[in-house]
């Protein structure tokens, strides 16, 4: 029993010993022998220091060894890629208290301005799949801070557009501007998502879910900043002040960000191979389909409530709730994913609480109860928790799949395709969104519209239950 238990430790310190040098030199046969005899095993000095410390962590933390806690360059990286996170929602969202009014008196119509917004989700849909196939040969780094660079100072011009004439002028303007910030943008979340994944392999999911976080905080809290400072200053202050916490975080970032991703060496990965498989295109469903009702509630909610003679201040808590439950809740669902729980179940029970909200917002035409505020709130919440339970665990899943199930590498080739098509999914959802809700509100009303929505979310959960 002793022979037994000798042996299996001294094959333990072999397989060390290889691990150790394995980018440094070849062991061969010889030196394993050196090492391990058998019966009579000979460890050296440094091994035996080896084994003490294991058996030491073992001590301390019994069967499953201890997570690493976050060392200090890990929580600069983190900091620096919430700070940009939160800054690019927030110069995203900032306009939309007053850039319809603005647009309006410039002579440009509701389809020109809806579109103005929605093209910058549209640039991000597009690009971001070409920025994850070029994350093998370009430094992340170099990317993120090029990104956040060019957005900050797109937005700092933007502001200025309401100098130009009215009419053509301003409208061509504001396309081409939102169309760079769009790019950089994506060129920003792309990278700043592939750090992560390369940085924080061991808490992909709950570093995933406290940069959503930052993310959402940021859409929730730029309508408020954008609104308060345009009413300080005009057009110009907000995205001057906005724009200028993006540069900021340019120059930090240079700065500070410590070079630890280095440009790839392989190739880039195989975009076609990546999203030709159902499981993929399942996660990219249900994303897509998150981003969706937020866009189609920016578009739709307002004429819903006026029913109810809201105050302003009162209407805008009303579009926090769900943005704000997003928030709160994406570190729980990537905490869960971190602990083992399958995401494509957390999916499904996510689909499954964000089908009771589209249910009674309306309610739906065919219930035979009458808008009420209460429910508006309470299905609000649980849309809140679903989306934000789809957002992390698609995520997750993706990355997981593909590097476990499908055999992709796990490097940054791998993580750059995942955060291409989160990226990708999610702008297009943002651009679907408000087309549809407007048309829809336009054509069949609100409560007939949550039908369409509806529908869409049974589809997924039975996509999810059949896969």
């Amino acid at each position: 029993m002793e022979s037994k238990i000798h042996s299996f430790s001294c094959s333990t310190e072999v397989n060390k010993i290889l691990s150790q040098h394995s980018h440094q030199s070849a062991i061969s046969d010889k030196q394993c022998q050196k090492y391990c005899q058998c019966c009579d095993c000979e460890v050296p000095q440094t091994i035996q220091e080896s084994d003490s410390a294991t058996s030491d962590d073992s001590n301390n933390t019994g069967l499953h060894p201890r997570r690493r806690r976050y060392q200090t360059k890990q929580i600069l990286i983190l900091i620096l890629l919430a700070y940009g996170n939160f800054w690019v929602a927030a110069c995203v969202s900032l306009q939309a208290p007053f850039f319809p009014k603005e647009a309006e008196s410039k002579g440009a119509t509701p389809t020109q301005y809806g579109l103005i917004f929605g093209i910058y989700e549209l640039c991000i849909a597009i690009t971001s799949p070409l920025f994850g196939k070029m994350i093998a040969s370009v430094n992340p780094i170099l990317l993120s801070e090029i990104g956040l660079f060019i957005a900050g100072l797109s937005t700092v011009i933007f502001g200025l557009l309401d100098q130009l004439p009215a009419g053509t002028p301003f409208i061509t303007a504001c396309f081409a501007v939102r169309i760079v910030e769009g790019i950089s943008a994506a060129a920003f979340m792309t990278a700043s998502y592939v750090i992560m994944a390369k940085e924080f392999c061991d808490r992909i999911a709950t570093t995933f879910s406290l940069l959503e976080t930052c993310f959402g905080l940021g859409l929730i809290l730029g309508p408020t900043l954008g609104g308060a400072f345009y009413q300080l200053g005009g057009f110009l202050l907000p995205f001057v002040i906005l724009g200028s916490f993006l540069l900021l975080g340019g120059v930090f970032t240079f700065i500070l960000m410590p070079k630890t991703v280095e440009v790839s060496q392989q190739k880039s990965g195989n975009l076609w191979k990546f999203i030709s498989d159902p499981g993929i295109l399942l996660d990219a469903l249900a994303i897509t389909t998150s981003l969706n009702f937020i866009g189609f509630n920016a578009a739709t909610l307002e004429p819903h409530l006026r029913r109810f003679n809201l105050s302003p201040i009162i209407m805008g808590c009303i579009f926090v709730i769900s943005g704000g439950i997003y928030a709160i809740t994406t570190p729980i669902w990537g905490r869960l994913c971190d602990k083992g729980f399958n995401p494509k179940k957390l999916c499904l029970f996510g689909s499954i609480l964000s089908l009771v909200g589209f249910t009674f917002i309306g309610p739906l035409d065919f219930i035979a109860i009458e808008p009420q505020l209460w429910l508006v709130i309470t299905s609000l919440v649980f849309i809140g928790l679903g989306i934000a339970s789809k957002l992390v665990t698609a995520f997750i899943s993706a990355l997981h799949d593909s590097i476990h199930r499908r055999g992709f590498p796990d490097d940054i080739s791998t993580y750059g395709l995942v955060s291409a098509m989160f990226f990708c999914a999610c702008s297009i959802g943002a651009f679907i969104g408000p087309t549809l809700g407007g048309f829809l509100l336009e054509t069949i009303g609100y409560r007939k519209s949550t039908l369409v929505i509806l529908v869409i979310d049974i589809i997924l959960v039975l996509i999810i239950i059949h896969f």
